[in-house]
């Protein structure tokens, strides 16, 4: 995962919290999100135990 697809992966995130939090729908569902998040981990921390 390059610097670039890290950037996306946390906008996504962040739109996606940011609806939740206003009480709108995302047009990302949550597992697209749970896969960016863990995308994201693996790539900043390597394999996790989570």
């Amino acid at each position: 995962m390059n610097k670039q697809e890290q950037k996306d992966a946390l906008a996504h995130i962040r739109e996606f919290l940011s609806a939740v939090r206003d009480g709108k729908r995302s047009v990302l569902s949550a597992s697209d999100v749970i896969t960016d998040t863990r995308r994201l981990e693996l790539a900043l921390f390597g394999e996790t135990t989570a």
